[in-house]
């Protein structure tokens, strides 16, 4: 079961390449800190990037957004939380990136995911 407590490693379990990557790179913020919100940080950078590549590693992309819908639809917020702020609000910014993310979550999720873009998007034009 997924918990606040227990998100970074078992997202260093699920998603090895960013485990490796992040092990060996100090330009990481979490680097060597296992803290959720940085590492979830530094995964959506991650994603941010791998997304870019032509020939995206497809086992990866569908490792994590597996793991990123399986937050967005948990009961604890906390998760929920965590991968809007930490991966999401990363991808905003690209609406390509963002509709290849949306082509890996399910249909639950992409509830979540769009009511989440809703409220920050109105948020946005605010401030």
């Amino acid at each position: 079961m997924l918990t606040y407590e227990n998100i970074a490693a078992e997202l260093l379990v699920r998603v090895p390449s960013f485990a490796r990557v992040r092990e060996r790179s100090p330009s990481f913020i979490s680097y060597r800190d296992d803290r959720a919100y940085l590492v979830f940080g530094d995964f959506g950078r991650f994603l941010q990037e791998r997304m870019s590549q032509p020939t995206g590693d497809e086992s990866t992309l569908r490792a994590s957004f597996d793991l990123l819908d399986e937050m967005l639809t948990s009961a604890d917020v906390e998760l929920v939380n965590l991968a809007q702020v930490g991966v999401f609000e990363q991808l905003v910014d690209d609406p390509a990136k963002l509709r290849k993310a949306k082509q890996y979550l399910s249909d639950n999720a992409k509830v979540v995911l769009d009511r989440w873009l809703t409220k920050w998007i109105a948020w946005l034009s605010r401030n």
